[in-house]
């Protein structure tokens, strides 16, 4: 049976289905899993992933690790290692305990890591990567002919989250987290709000990393690489594992999303999503948003570095100089003229003096 389907639907989506007959997961000669129950997760643009419910797992499993990670598709991760006689392959497999509803049906089963080299044999289906064909539509196309225009980052916070408005996702709240290199701040919080259309500012100091609500927040985990947030807040849904959550619920929201916006060094910044609809997010509007993060984070990462440059040549070469030398005053020989007061004067004894005289 051939389970793979050649051509998907070019909207971000999931799509969970049956494996027909046995089908077994190896590693080495040992074997982790056997199931005629099995199920293959299609997500787009992602390797098909192989699930098998928890009671087919036959490799000795030790208790849940404090390893956590989160997508805003499938929800929160939970890991497991693999107790093999030749050692023990550590988070070699995760479950998702209590998958959002786009993944429901794979709620706890277990999934083996790609780095756990692990090898499947499935029988008579076929698994493959689909052709998801190419990302398009008119938010792609802003990003990549308009949005370059803004000038600073909360002209383009406040552009992004009209343009994601204008393509129908709703939308209450948008900010972006961007940390800095800076002296005196840790980063810029950008956010944009639907009730008064305008973009405010903050520029937290470095106390935040040790604040409570920093260090519980989803913020932090997405900020330290453990994946995308997600918590419907709606009246269902009342189990609040972040204190925000509760301050967005009061003010009308219904879901949140917070998504990792990845810098070129490596460094992991932060894109939050609320929306006040009684349905929240649909997955193809997380989708897009997800799929279109890299190049979001491209245009926030210039930003910060013009501000880094600047901060912290007005730190240690001063404000005027720093702006010279950003102007492109930089060759030897480069300079202007300036009036200048010179003070000739005898400061022998001045210690004393000082010490003696009153200011």
């Amino acid at each position: 049976m051939d389970t793979q389907v050649q051509t998907r639907n070019r909207g971000y989506g999931i799509v969970v289905e049956p494996l027909q007959g046995l089908v077994t997961a190896r590693r080495g000669g040992t074997v982790l899993a056997q199931s005629t129950r099995a199920k293959v997760m299609y997500e787009t643009r992602l390797p098909p992933a192989v699930y098998f419910p928890a009671d087919d797992v036959t490799a000795p499993l030790s208790q849940h690790t404090d390893l956590q990670t989160f997508c805003p598709f499938k929800g929160t991760a939970s890991y497991r290692h693999i107790l093999l006689p030749g050692g023990t392959v550590e988070n070699g497999v995760w479950a998702y305990e209590d998958a959002m509803p786009e993944a429901a049906a794979i709620s706890s089963h277990i999934g083996f890591m790609p780095g756990a080299e692990v090898e499947f044999e499935f029988g008579s289906n076929t698994v493959e990567m689909p052709d998801y064909g190419n990302i398009s539509g008119p938010v792609i196309d802003w990003l990549l002919r308009d949005a370059s225009m803004a000038a600073t980052p909360e002209e383009l916070t406040a552009a992004l989250a009209e343009k994601f408005v204008e393509q129908g996702i709703y939308l209450s709240r948008l900010s972006v987290m961007a940390w800095s290199l800076h002296p005196l701040i840790a980063g810029k919080n950008y956010i944009w709000q639907k009730k008064t259309g305008a973009v405010t500012t903050y520029a937290p100091s470095y106390e935040i990393h040790d604040h409570p609500a920093y260090q519980n927040s989803p913020l932090r985990h997405v900020s330290n690489g453990l994946g995308g947030v997600r918590h419907r807040l709606d009246a269902c849904c009342t189990d609040d594992a972040f204190p925000i959550l509760e301050d967005l619920r009061k003010e009308g929201a219904t879901d949140y999303v917070a998504m990792p916006l990845r810098f070129s060094d490596g460094r992991i910044n932060v894109l939050t999503l609320t929306s006040d609809h009684p349905n929240g997010f649909s997955t193809a509007n997380l989708g897009l948003i997800f799929e279109c993060s890299g190049v979001i984070a491209r245009y926030y990462e210039i930003f910060m570095q013009r501000e880094n440059a600047q901060a912290l040549l007005e730190t240690y070469v001063g404000k005027r100089t720093g702006a010279r030398v950003l102007g492109g005053e930089i060759r030897r020989g480069d300079g202007d003229e300036i009036d200048a007061a010179i003070m000739f004067c005898d400061l022998r004894g001045s210690t004393r003096l000082e010490e003696q005289l009153g200011r």
